[in-house]
């Protein structure tokens, strides 16, 4: 048998499935658990495991205020308009060099990545 993209997708479901079901055990009930994005061969898969404490911020929403204390002049309250949406700053990825930044759509809760220049120049604070 060799693995392929939708028994890989099945798996991932039902793995997510078990961990739903025991969320409510003693032992998890202060955790957010997620199975994500695979990588395999035809015979064997590996799966990203994210496991968070419940209601915790997520870990691009913690490096964006870091960001934000060492360089105050961006604003992550500001929402911009760009290309019919609502933009707003909601995290930052280091180690993502050309894409950063995250904006979410305020209206369908989508995110974007953008680079550094174009969100300096729309979401730093106002002078004055």
């Amino acid at each position: 048998m060799q693995l392929n993209k939708d028994i890989v997708r099945n798996i991932r479901g039902k793995l997510q499935n078990l961990i739903d079901e025991n969320t409510g055990s003693h032992m998890l009930d202060d955790y957010e658990i997620h199975v994500g994005n695979a990588n395999f061969s035809e015979t064997e898969v590996t799966f990203k495991l994210t496991v968070k404490v419940q209601g915790s911020k997520p870990k691009e929403e913690l490096e964006l205020e870091n960001y934000l204390s060492y360089n105050p002049k961006l604003d992550n309250e500001k929402i911009v308009q760009f290309k019919g949406m609502d933009l707003k700053l909601v995290g930052f990825k280091p180690i993502n060099r050309k894409y950063p930044f995250i904006l979410q759509d305020m209206k369908t809760s989508k995110r974007y990545k953008f680079p550094t220049d174009w969100v300096y120049s729309q979401m730093s604070k106002e002078v004055g």
